[in-house]
């Protein structure tokens, strides 16, 4: 009985020894396959990648630029009705027209 249990533990540990070596083997088998499709694929990625930022930095550079004439439009339009408004109130006050144009 001894012989058998002694026998186990020796093929228990022939058998970790032998998984520990194939998940080593199969560890570096990933890291070499990853780093090839790195080196093969990597540039046209960064290149792909560059691209879809450069699209959406225009698109958020034109949407930012609608956005600001439209906001300038509109305080054009205010700051021309308050001249207004302030130039009817000048004109109701003061009647010379020379004194107004001063």
């Amino acid at each position: 009985m001894v012989v058998v249990v002694v026998c186990g533990c020796i093929q228990l540990a022939s058998l970790r020894e032998r998984h520990r070596e194939e998940l080593s083997s199969l560890c570096c088998e990933h890291y070499r396959l990853e780093l090839e499709v790195q080196l093969t694929h990597g540039p046209a990625l960064r290149c792909r990648l560059e691209q879809l930022l450069a699209a959406a930095r225009d698109t958020c550079q034109a949407r930012l630029n609608r956005t600001h004439d439209a906001e300038v439009t509109e305080l054009k339009k205010k700051l021309d009705a308050q001249n207004w408004e302030e130039m009817k109130a000048l004109a109701r006050r003061i009647r010379d027209k020379s004194e107004l144009a001063r």
